[in-house]
């Protein structure tokens, strides 16, 4: 697969499995739909550098599919509405994603590889989730047509980011993990959502949870294996902030309760990380240090080239009268 293709991406090579697919259908369908696991057509072992392509060829793909995903939200404020299928994709391509985060396979040479590194699938997740529900302004979940909540495939979309719930959450406690005290406490992070992982998977939980979904907990040692070699402790701790995130988010945007937020001149002093609130953005946070009237505040409903920082109307979210301070990787994030 993929030889004899050298001006194209590998991606678009031709994949054969269907083929392997039709001669098991077939073998099905003459037993009258009766399977005995016979039909399945062996599949030879894979050498070590094939393995290493296809490794590489995913990572490319996820990345790819991030990338332009965020580029799009330049545009989200010009669309009407959004295909269904284009948000169902994100969703496939995370299922199989977790599948293969953390799962090894041994190559013909018995070599054992990791299929994708978990760093690569937690990127990925608080990537898509960050585009998917952006900030109070929104994100492309909301530009999608109101039939697509309906029926069967409206099921499916929610189980789908059910999935999505449970990955995100992971997502955070990784990235936390990773950038504090893991191998990645000397690393800058790229990309705005890792940067507030807690804060991407708060608001995607408010938005799924609006949304009747629910965290999905089926049959994860299989489907997700990344998350049993995550420190159980880690997990619970990030579940925690993230549900209190979620109902400090609902204090200031549903309730509007004045008693959570703080002054603008309060804000002026507040290091980055802070939580805060704007009319405009909602429950957002600072990734830089505050200054006098300059508030360089994360817009999740734009482009990460497109942060600003904001002139007033900034207010420190509280907890316990006190501002609340979320996780902040090492970044650098420009700000215009």
């Amino acid at each position: 697969q993929g030889r004899g293709h050298a001006q194209r991406d590998e991606n678009e090579s031709y994949d054969d499995s269907k083929l392997t697919e039709e001669a098991e259908r077939r073998q099905i369908d003459a037993k009258k739909g009766k399977a005995t696991g016979e039909e399945r057509i062996p599949v030879p072992s894979s050498s070590s550098e094939a393995l290493e392509r296809a490794i590489d060829r995913l990572v490319r793909r996820l990345d790819r599919a991030a990338t332009n995903l965020e580029k799009s939200l330049a545009d989200r404020e010009h669309l009407s509405l959004v295909p269904p299928q284009a948000i169902a994709r994100q969703i496939w391509m995370a299922h199989i994603a977790a599948f293969l985060a953390s799962r090894v396979e041994q190559s013909e040479d018995g070599e054992d590889f990791v299929c994708l590194d978990p760093w690569h699938f937690a990127n990925y997740v608080l990537r898509i989730c960050r585009a998917l529900i952006g900030s109070k302004a929104g994100g492309f979940l909301d530009k999608l047509p109101a039939e697509s909540w309906e029926g069967l495939d409206g099921e499916s979309l929610k189980k789908g980011l059910s999935l999505l719930w449970t990955c995100v959450v992971w997502a955070a406690a990784f990235m936390v993990h990773y950038y504090i005290n893991g191998p990645g406490k000397e690393e800058y992070a790229e990309s705005l959502a890792v940067v507030s992982a807690e804060l991407v998977a708060a608001r995607f939980v408010w938005k799924a949870r609006k949304l009747g979904c629910a965290p999905d907990e089926t049959d994860l040692e299989r489907r997700f294996p990344a998350r049993a070699k995550t420190s159980v402790a880690q997990l619970a701790r990030t579940t925690r902030r993230v549900n209190h995130i979620v109902a400090l988010i609902e204090q200031a945007e549903i309730k509007q309760d004045p008693a959570s937020l703080g002054t603008e001149e309060s804000a002026q002093t507040c290091k980055g990380g802070t939580l805060v609130f704007n009319p405009k953005l909602g429950v957002t946070m600072l990734y830089q240090d505050a200054a006098t009237k300059q508030f360089p505040v994360v817009n999740f409903s734009s482009k990460d080239s497109d942060q600003k920082r904001f002139v007033g109307r900034v207010s420190p979210v509280l907890s316990a009268g006190k501002p609340y301070v979320l996780f902040l990787a090492r970044h650098e994030i420009s700000a215009a």
